[in-house]
C-alpha cells in the first residue's frame, strides 16, 4: 500500500470556499471511502508567534499540548498566563480556520 491508496490531496489554494461542487463530491466521496483528504494550505504566523513552537514550551506531563476549544483550556505548556494567552489565540485561529474550511468543503 502506498501514501496514494489512502491519502487524497486536494487542489485547494485557500482556507475559504466557495468550493466547485465536483471538489466538494470528490472531498465527500474520499472520507467516505475511509481516506484521509490533504490540502497544503498557508498557516503564517503572526510575528510574536514563532517563538511558541519551540518544544520548550511543553509541559512535563505528556508529548503532546492539549487545546480545549469549546472551554478554551490549555494544558500540558510550561508557558507564562501571557504567553499562553498567546499560544491559545493561535491554536484557536488555527481551529476556527480549520473549521471554515469544512464547512465549506463539506457543506452538507
Amino acid at each position: 500500500m502506498n501514501a496514494g491508496d489512502v491519502v487524497e490531496t486536494l487542489p485547494v489554494g485557500d482556507w475559504r470556499g466557495p468550493f466547485q461542487t465536483e471538489l466538494q463530491a470528490r472531498a465527500r466521496d474520499t472520507l467516505e471511502s475511509g481516506r484521509v483528504l490533504l490540502a497544503h494550505l498557508p498557516f503564517v504566523l503572526l510575528a510574536d508567534e514563532a517563538p511558541l513552537l519551540s518544544s520548550a514550551v511543553m509541559g512535563s506531563d505528556r508529548k503532546n499540548i492539549s487545546f480545549d476549544p469549546a472551554s478554551g483550556s490549555l494544558s500540558n505548556t510550561s508557558l507564562s498566563r501571557c504567553d499562553a494567552k498567546r499560544l491559545r489565540a493561535l491554536l484557536r485561529r488555527f481551529g476556527d480556520m480549520a473549521e471554515q474550511l469544512l464547512h465549506d468543503l463539506l457543506p452538507a
